[in-house]
């Protein structure tokens, strides 16, 4: 027998069908002998059944296909029903905040696939301080309406500001691939990684910033504080000189400048730079409209005033401007939002907005000693000296022992030499 013959005919000899050896007749062997006739009708059977399983297989395929004649496929359906975020009792609640709230769930229950009921409800929630339920909404639009940059945006705030930077970092990404056009993204992106360590990283998204808002200091800042943390202290005082020529008055920007003027031994430039920083509390950050818009959704005046108070006295001016305008929308009479928003724009150098508001604030409370003494000192960074001067007297008449306008009118008689000046 020629070699390749005998070769495969002993392949057949000693492996069954699997290919493993056998020293017995295999199944395959058996196949093939039509004198066993017990196992060829055994192997009948069984062909029988398997071909009466595949025919029951078949005919339920064909079933199934007549039912839903399109072929499956994975499912991209949104969820049929959500468990929607809700404060378990709203009784006792402010009115109008409790109101929004119900109203809201309600326009989500019953258009539950649509992820911007559920972004607004987040927002009422966040604007009240009920943070987990608003981060909880955020998630849900997020899923619903995943092509809108505000959900992945204030997911990242929340997680920035409760330290979760590595999160906050993935969350902005998203947003800023989703609305590449907004620069406060890559300013959160930046501060996010900056503060995890990430300097490459941080100092691209800085970058990313200032190509899209180049007459803002705050892209500067961040690269700054990079070029510190490099040991580059020439590098951060170039940047920080850039910074503080477009956010003048600023006092983080002014503090760092004056400690790295220091550092590089130029004591001389940071004196009058630590002055100004003792003199002034204030921060000039541009307003982030996707913010605002939150704050906007404050329904509880007491809730908004006192939200704006402490905006004010933690120096985030733009904050409380926004939720002192907030109350005004809903009462444009409320004495403190007019008053308190003249004394933020005159903080913020814009005194001739302060001007206008604490003239309507007075028309609210003519015997405010506060709100009159104000408007005199809006009066006086104008180089009104002398209506200034006629509004200090009439805080005077208010209040004749009112000191501080006591000593401003006094000063303000010395520098203008009035005739008959009071002592």
């Amino acid at each position: 027998m020629p070699r390749k013959k005998r070769a495969r005919h002993e392949t057949q000899r000693r492996s069954g069908p699997g290919g493993s050896a056998t020293s017995g007749p295999t199944e395959h062997s058996a196949e093939l002998r039509p004198s066993q006739p017990k196992r060829s009708r055994s192997r009948a059977l069984g062909i029988f059944a398997i071909g009466a399983f595949v025919v029951i297989v078949i005919a339920v395929g064909s079933i199934r296909l007549a039912r839903d004649p399109e072929p499956r496929r994975a499912s991209t359906a949104r969820p049929q029903s959500l468990s929607i975020p809700e404060i378990a009792d709203l009784d006792g609640l402010d009115p109008s905040f409790a109101g929004a709230v119900r109203e809201a769930v309600s326009a989500a229950r019953e258009a539950s696939e649509r992820g911007d009921l559920f972004g607004e409800l987040g927002k009422l929630y966040d604007a009240h301080q009920y943070y987990e339920l608003a981060r909880q909404c955020y998630e849900i639009a997020q899923q619903l309406d995943p092509r809108t940059a505000d959900w992945p945006y204030y997911l990242g705030a929340f997680a920035a500001e409760r330290g979760r930077l590595s999160d906050a970092a993935r969350d902005f990404r998203r947003a800023a691939s989703l609305r590449p056009d907004y620069p406060p993204i890559y300013l959160r992106l930046g501060d996010s990684l900056l503060r995890a360590g990430a300097l490459d990283e941080a100092e691209s998204a800085y970058g990313d910033f200032l190509q899209r808002d180049s007459d803002s200091g705050w892209g500067h800042l961040g690269l700054a504080k990079i070029a510190r943390r490099r040991g580059r202290p020439l590098e951060a005082a170039e940047r920080l000189e850039r910074a503080v020529v477009l956010e003048p008055g600023d006092t983080e920007i002014t503090y760092l400048l004056a400690m790295t003027y220091r550092e590089l031994g130029r004591n001389q430039d940071a004196a009058p730079l630590l002055d100004q920083f003792s003199a002034g509390t204030t921060t000039t950050r541009k307003p982030d409209p996707l913010m605002r818009a939150v704050l906007a959704e404050r329904k509880d005046l007491q809730s908004l005033i006192q939200a704006a108070n402490r905006s004010l006295a933690s120096a985030k001016p733009a904050d409380a401007e926004a939720l002192y305008r907030a109350v005004l929308a809903q009462d444009p009479d409320h004495y403190d939002a007019l008053h308190n928003l003249g004394i933020v724009y005159g903080r913020t150098g814009r005194f001739s907005e302060a001007e206008a508001f604490l003239v309507r604030a007075i028309q609210q409370r003519p015997e405010s000693t506060e709100a009159r003494h104000g408007l005199a000192m809006a009066y006086a960074s104008q180089q009104k000296l002398a209506r200034a001067v006629e509004e200090l007297r009439r805080t005077l008449d208010v209040d004749p022992e009112y000191a501080p306008s006591r000593k401003m009118l006094a000063d303000l008689e010395h520098h203008m030499r009035v005739p008959g000046a009071r002592p």
